[in-house]
């Protein structure tokens, strides 16, 4: 029997869906190409996905609804959208808060300086012309002069460009330019002579994707955007995502289309500003974690989630741009760069690439900070690397006024030791709507700073502020009350909102810990540390180490490096010593599984305290605190 079909009216977007009754509100919207916040992907944690559902026959309230949701809310019809199932027609809202905003996606980062030597060359070819007597065959006469003005033997076609030579010689005249990948495949002809070559950077973050467009004959970017990763829809961090493709094989596919609708706008996009035809676009190289890297390639990422986390491939790939679908040249090369582990992948190569982790001689700590941060220690001797779960803190999950770094996002606080009162800052200095994660770090750190809350994490409740109150979830502490708010709801970091904190932090603390033990070297034998990524990008590095996410160090020695991966991929796409660089580092880098270290337990418990259990571990930070007013 045919399931009964039923419509729903999608406001603000104005855009009506047919669905099946019965079907949950984030899954259809998901279908329809509706962008509805939910960073735990639908599995009713975060209840980020608040919707208005009117004149509906719906469910009854979930356990999840229940949880997230007060009595005043569902009252006024709010509903979780990853749990409300429809059974009618309905009209459905989404409230901005629920919309997210302009995505803050960085592009640029450290660069390595290779010399320019790309993978992709342009020789011009003066061709003989065919006859009754020597009647060679076209792709005998450009072999012919490849021989024979270059010395290159042993040269393949790429089998789309065969099938265009024939008219190609017969209306371009006698020169034509060849465009030859590592002198060994022809993968474009073009009539006459030209010598552009274009080629593009491509980061696959959990989050967002980076890309680049590059001048392969000048090493010049001429476009650089990102955007949110469309799988983010399926959930914010990549067990989740690895977790619906177990439990629906179908999901696989459906989140490589996902990536790849992204990809591909984002191409071009990059065509429209630099004004290159995307069928100019002749090479790729693609950096990601392993489980998009394994996404990527529609290669099912179940078993890099199950002990003993093991990738189907490790080494660099080359592919067809075809056989990916991305919107270049059909004959285009795609080169994939290395992984290392389960969770250190291409990524952490490029990031690693871009600082020259494996040339310097200074002992360096390269911390990629994220749901699933990777920390690389060493320089060229040895580099020892390990990935951490610090779940999705950073990125706004589980925090009760969480959210991603859009428009309205919190990212700066600082507070007053003597009135408690906070300033702030949000992106692009739009009304406060939540807190991302450099903002929960400066609230954190500056209510540890002021004495709001102990070195446990603990919020006070003996101090004399309005600001501090007693919640639903425990002890709050009022960042923005509710008269600045467009929404008209208290801003407030809860005590649980802290402990997340305090998790993420301790796990990227104890990994750096893990490998300085592993290394025989402590803090003091630092002598630089890198902080990559977007988020790293924002984090205030004195509030960093005040909570103690990172070894105690002389911050002079730290700085923030940008978007590592995406510098790592164009240095790979425009250099072939780049290339032959990422694959040593993936062979040199020594993988250690964090868990299985027998004193992990032990420093992770340590590390949950503010900077840390041992002080003394911090005695920067313990200066900071004596010269500061503690209330």
């Amino acid at each position: 029997m045919a399931s009964k079909k039923v419509k729903l009216y999608f406001e603000p977007d104005g855009k009506r869906v047919e669905a099946n009754a019965g079907e949950k509100i984030l899954d259809v919207a998901r279908i329809a190409g509706i962008f509805i916040e939910s960073l735990c992907g639908g599995q009713g944690i975060c209840g980020k996905c608040r919707v208005i559902v009117e004149k509906c026959a719906a469910g009854a309230p979930t356990e999840a609804e229940l949880k997230h949701l007060s009595q005043k809310e569902l009252e006024k019809k709010f509903r979780l959208a990853c749990s409300c199932r429809v059974h009618g027609d309905c009209q459905i809202l989404i409230p901005k808060e629920s919309r997210g905003g302009r995505q803050r996606v960085v592009v640029e980062g450290v660069e390595a300086p290779f010399d320019l030597d790309p993978a992709i060359s342009s020789l011009a070819l003066k061709l003989s012309v065919p006859t009754l007597q020597r009647p060679m065959t076209d792709m005998d006469r450009v072999f012919e002069a490849l021989i024979g003005n270059f010395g290159l033997r042993n040269v393949s076609i790429d089998y789309e460009v065969l099938k265009k030579l024939p008219d190609l010689l017969r209306t371009g005249g006698e020169t034509v330019t060849a465009k030859i990948w590592r002198n060994s495949e022809i993968i474009d002809v073009r009539q006459g002579v030209e010598d552009g070559n274009y080629g593009l950077a491509v980061d696959i973050g959990t989050t967002k994707l980076g890309m680049q467009l590059v001048d392969l004959s000048s090493g010049k970017v001429l476009a650089s955007v990102g955007m949110i990763n469309p799988q983010v829809v399926f959930g914010e961090d990549i067990m989740t995502r690895a977790s619906h493709v177990i439990e629906r094989y179908e999901t696989l596919e459906e989140l490589r289309q996902a990536v790849l609708k992204g990809i591909n706008e984002l191409i071009d996009d990059c065509c429209r500003r630099a004004g290159v035809e995307s069928s100019s676009i002749l090479e790729a190289t693609v950096v990601g974690n392993t489980v998009m890297h394994h996404i990527f390639l529609g290669i099912c990422p179940k078993y890099l989630v199950m002990s003993p986390f093991v990738p189907a491939i490790k080494n660099p790939l080359n592919l067809k741009a075809r056989q990916l679908g991305l919107k270049v040249s059909r004959s285009a090369n795609v080169h994939i760069l290395p992984v290392i582990a389960g969770f250190v992948g291409a990524d952490a190569v490029a990031d690693m690439l871009a600082v020259r982790l494996n040339r310097i001689e200074e002992l360096s700590l390269l911390i990629d900070v994220g749901t699933n941060g990777e920390i690389m220690l060493g320089n060229k001797d040895r580099i020892l690397a390990v990935s951490c779960a610090a779940g999705p803190a950073f990125e706004g999950a589980e925090i009760k006024y969480g959210m991603r770094a859009t428009s309205g996002a919190i990212e700066k606080i600082a507070i007053e030791p003597e009135t408690f009162e906070v300033s702030y800052r949000t992106v692009d200095n739009l009304d406060p709507r939540g807190i991302c994660g450099s903002g929960l770090i400066d609230a954190v750190a500056e209510m540890f700073r002021t004495g709001i809350v102990d070195a446990s994490g603990r919020i006070r409740d003996d101090l004399k502020t309005w600001r501090i109150r007693k919640g639903e979830e425990g002890a709050e502490f009022i960042v923005v009350p509710k008269r600045e708010t467009k929404s008209g709801i208290d801003l407030s970091v809860t005590q649980k909102d802290i402990r997340e904190l305090q998790l993420a932090k301790a796990a990227m603390y104890t990994g750096a810990y893990v490998l300085m033990k592993r290394m025989g070297v402590s803090a003091k034998d630092l002598d630089k540390v890198f902080i990559a990524g977007a988020f790293g990008t924002y984090i205030d590095k004195t509030k960093a180490l005040m909570i103690g996410l990172f070894p105690d160090i002389a911050l002079e020695k730290v700085s923030s490096v940008g978007n590592t991966a995406l510098a790592g991929a164009k240095a790979a796409l425009i250099s072939k010593q780049a290339r032959r660089e990422a694959a040593e580092i993936a062979e040199k880098v020594d993988y250690v599984e964090l868990t299985s270290d027998p004193d992990f337990p032990d420093e992770f418990i340590k590390a949950m305290a503010l900077p840390h259990q041992e002080l003394s571990r911090f005695a920067s930070v313990k200066a900071l605190l004596a010269s500061t007013r503690i209330n």
